[in-house]
């Protein structure tokens, strides 16, 4: 089986990532087309280069959609369903590491309140006998 990787650990890689790819297009672009530009040309290659980081900006809040948001979301609604009386709900696996510990936590919780509950519910058929 294979290891998950550490919600920290992605989040700081391909946040990283997306920054230094980010100020690259904007400095190469700058360095190419910033000598040639005068005036208006200069606006137009100032707006490309926000354009580009706009662009990494987007996939950035993807993938902190993707790698926090939704698992906690879906962490949530389990949460919700056990407060809620639903013993028999479970969290869904997350993709990493952290989100697959605190599903498999807060399962093994509601697999306690269950057995307590049957036991609450044996004591009190053995109290009636």
């Amino acid at each position: 089986m294979r290891t998950k990787p550490a919600l920290r650990t992605e989040l700081l890689f391909y946040l990283s990532f997306f920054a230094a790819a980010a100020l690259l297009v904007g400095v190469a672009t700058t360095a190419v087309a910033g000598p040639i530009a005068s005036g208006e040309e200069f606006w137009l290659v100032m707006a490309l280069v926000a354009l580009e980081v706009g662009v990494f900006v987007v996939f950035g809040r993807y993938l902190v959609t993707r790698l926090v948001l939704r698992p906690l979301q879906h962490l949530m609604s389990a949460a919700d369903q056990v407060a809620d009386g639903d013993l028999n709900a479970r969290a869904p696996d997350g993709e990493t590491r952290d989100f697959a510990t605190l599903a498999a936590r807060l399962n093994r919780m509601t697999d306690h309140l269950l057995d307590a509950q049957s036991q609450l519910v044996a004591a009190a058929v053995r109290t009636r006998k």
